[in-house]
């Protein structure tokens, strides 16, 4: 897992001390939007217009590499979103020249092979993580013994950061993802997990892991399949090819792409408008509906949302709807889909 490329664009960025941003520099919105920040400030900007809110990847100084405490801000966020039961549209989006250069190489080597060199840290990587070296340990190299425990605890840090990425994909929210410039490894796990991917015509993703002797292990591999096809799933998967915009549309991996990044912005707003018009209820319904549809069979999903209908028809919003039309207004929406506890908990390993 902390072989995943997040250099290959620019190397020499990832030897640089992880520092959040000095400035929030953030050129995307309209200036009426409303800025705040959380404790999760180090890794993120929120700018919220009324039922929608923009979260922003902003270390563009690191290329918006993704260390533990990305993975851990990231996940509150997506909690905070899915227990405003104000919200309606995520917009994931990012600061800089890139979306993301993917897994920060130099934190993760830190964290799993502590106390060891810079050499010792290439050489004993990939063979720590598998454990197939006595006398190395994530926690302490000098630790002998065979590998059952440091190994517990290796996957507890994937299952967590697993659960991280996923909690786009669990949140009741649609989330949009408008990605620019590289947007390689990681980042691709994280844009798979959102609902919609918007792009600009200079973006290239990229699924690198298998270049660098590692297997893809937070998502991409499980959902980019869904998205573009087994096929082109599997190639771009074994041979680490880049997905440039064009090809990127024309298989169906974003659903626009623009010239530049303010336009795409724009669109984005534009769509997240659009959905957060809708009933609440609805949209949010349908996200879990299709959600399960995807890890179930077709009989299953049907039977689910059968059942789902039966529970949740008669509302609010249903009557809303019909009054609205007789009358020729907009309707007044007022139903939400409960926030779901397994968002709180996707990330705890």
């Amino acid at each position: 897992i902390f072989f995943r490329p997040v250099l290959l664009i620019y190397p020499k960025a990832a030897m640089q001390s992880l520092r959040c941003c000095g400035k929030w520099r953030h050129a995307l919105s309209p200036k009426s939007l409303r800025r705040y920040s959380t404790r999760t400030e180090d890794y993120f900007e929120m700018v919220k217009q009324d039922e929608m809110v923009q979260l922003i990847l902003n270390r563009p100084d690191v290329l918006n590499v993704m260390d533990d405490g990305f993975f851990d801000a990231l996940h509150q966020h997506m909690v905070q979103f899915d227990e405003d039961t104000a919200l309606r549209c995520v917009v994931l989006a990012a600061e800089g020249r890139h979306f993301s250069a993917g897994l920060d190489l130099k934190a993760a080597s830190n964290m799993f092979l502590k106390g060891a060199s810079l050499t010792s840290k290439a050489a004993l990587a990939g063979s720590v993580a598998l454990g197939q070296v006595a006398g190395t340990s994530p926690t302490s190299p000098t630790e002998s013994g065979m590998p059952a425990m440091r190994n517990q605890r290796l996957y507890r840090q994937i299952k967590r950061w697993q659960g991280s990425i996923s909690s786009l994909q669990q949140c009741r929210l649609p989330v949009i993802a408008a990605c620019h410039g590289q947007c390689v490894g990681s980042g691709v796990d994280l844009v798979t997990a959102a609902d919609i991917r918007l792009c600009t015509k200079d973006t290239v993703f990229s699924v690198k892991e298998t270049n660098v002797g590692i297997v893809a292990d937070l998502g991409t591999l499980h959902r980019l399949g869904h998205i573009v096809g087994r096929g082109i799933a599997r190639e771009l998967a074994f041979t680490g090819r880049p997905l440039k915009a064009d090809r990127a549309l024309s298989t169906g991996f974003v659903n626009e792409v623009y010239d530049t990044k303010d336009e795409m912005m724009e669109g984005a707003m534009r769509l997240a408008q659009e959905i957060s018009a809708n009933s609440a209820l609805a949209v949010q319904g349908t996200k879990h509906v299709m959600n399960f549809a995807e890890e179930n069979s077709l009989e299953a999903g049907l039977e689910h949302v059968a059942l789902w209908n039966s529970s949740f028809l008669k509302s609010d919003d249903l009557v809303q709807a019909m009054v609205g039309f007789l009358q020729k207004r907009p309707p007044n929406y007022s139903d939400h889909v409960v926030p779901d506890a397994r968002v709180a908990g996707t990330a705890q390993g």
